[in-house]
């Protein structure tokens, strides 16, 4: 298979099941199988080989298919806005986003949550409120996070969860806990 349809084949394949639901918005409900033959009119054989030779991304693909127009293009815009916010991140990519998706950038105090993380080698940290703000204090390292927006620190931790770089818990005290993921890690 090619590289590059490797490295992208997830975006790929939600950018044609979108391209294939568009082009059947007024005609009746389609399967997996119906995709699977468009796919091969469309000369895109090495995807629908692909999908073939695995039965959950088949199972998937039919929960896909079966959603409603309007809402798989909730879910699609979900989508690319998630992959915006985790690819303004990521040099080349942040400023092909700055300039198609300026709405979909990670905040420079967003990437520095990660950062700072990352770098004090924490897996996580806790939100307590103090008397002077908040404190986001590192759960196994020494330290705590500098704040340079604390006014956007709701904002930029809702991203951050809503795009799989944090992951939220409670602890026993009813604080809210932060634990860095892989790719949080990755970007910070």
């Amino acid at each position: 298979m090619d590289p590059f349809l490797t490295a992208t084949s997830f975006a790929t394949i939600v950018s044609l099941i979108g391209q294939f639901r568009a082009e059947r918005s007024t005609k009746r409900d389609a399967d997996a199988k119906d995709f699977l033959g468009w796919l091969l009119t469309h000369n895109h054989r090495e995807i629908k080989e692909r999908l073939e030779t695995n039965r959950r991304s088949l199972a998937g693909l039919e929960e896909l298919l079966e959603q409603r127009q309007d809402q798989l293009l909730t879910h699609l815009r979900l989508l690319d806005e998630a992959l915006a916010r985790v690819a303004s991140g990521v040099q080349p990519f942040s400023s092909l986003v700055q300039a198609l998706k300026p709405e979909g950038l990670l905040s420079e105090q967003a990437r520095n949550l990660l950062r700072q993380t990352d770098e004090a080698k924490a897996s996580g940290f806790v939100l307590a409120e103090t008397y002077d703000g908040p404190l986001l204090q590192f759960l196994d390292a020494n330290g705590s996070i500098h704040l340079t927006e604390e006014r956007f620190l709701e904002d930029d931790l809702a991203t951050l969860v809503e795009t799989c770089l944090l992951r939220l818990d409670l602890n026993d005290r009813k604080q809210r806990v932060y634990f860095l993921t892989r790719v949080g890690a990755e970007l910070g």
